[in-house]
C-alpha cells in the first residue's frame, strides 16, 4: 500500500525506492508520484498504481561505462538512475551529486 512505502521511506529519509520481487525491478517509486494519489487516500491504494514502471524508466547496464552511464544520467535530468541487468535485476543506482560534487 502507498501509505506504507511513504512511512518506509519517510522512515530511511529516501526519496527514491526501488519496487523489486527478488532482485527483478518493477519500476520505481518517487515522492513525487504520490501527487498521482489526488485526493485518493494513501491507505488502500497500491503502489502499482502510482509507481513508474520498469519499461518507462531510463536506466543503465552494468556494463555500461563510467562515462556513457554519467551522460545517461545527466542527459536524463533525473537525480538518479535504476541499473538493471538483461535479466530485469536491480544492481544499483547511479546518482548525480558525487558526480557534481566532484567536478564542482
Amino acid at each position: 500500500m502507498c501509505s506504507d512505502a511513504l512511512a518506509t521511506m519517510a522512515s530511511w529519509d529516501a526519496d527514491t525506492a526501488a519496487v523489486c520481487v527478488g532482485k527483478r525491478l518493477f519500476g520505481v517509486l518517487t515522492l513525487s508520484d504520490f501527487r498521482k494519489l489526488h485526493s485518493r487516500p494513501a491507505n488502500g491504494t497500491y503502489v502499482l498504481s502510482i509507481m513508474t514502471p520498469l519499461r518507462h524508466l531510463v536506466h543503465v547496464l552494468p556494463s555500461a561505462s563510467v562515462a556513457a552511464a554519467m551522460s545517461t544520467l545527466l542527459e536524463s535530468g533525473h537525480e538518479q538512475l535504476p541499473v538493471v541487468d538483461g535479466c530485469d535485476h536491480l544492481v544499483g543506482f547511479i546518482s548525480r551529486w558525487p558526480y557534481v560534487a566532484r567536478r564542482g
